[in-house]
């Protein structure tokens, strides 16, 4: 039963690290997005248009999980 719940903690513990890490890495991406488009049409462009991909990848992700949760 302790080998169990360890495992269970590991993994718990993995899991969230990989969320974190993986929230990061969205958040660069879209930094890097708005940076590579400030240049090009501006900030305030830039910024809308990197708020649309955004809603559009939370938007996905969220589908996904009522997907997965039925």
């Amino acid at each position: 039963m302790r080998h169990s719940a360890d495992r269970l903690a590991r993994s718990l513990a993995v899991t969230v690290l990989s969320i974190l890490l993986a929230a990061a890495g969205a958040g660069l991406m879209l930094w890097a997005l708005y940076q590579s488009m400030a240049t090009a049409l501006g900030p305030g462009y830039s910024a809308f248009i990197t708020g649309l991909v955004a809603l559009l990848v939370a938007g996905v992700v969220s589908w996904i999980a009522h997907l997965i949760a039925r």
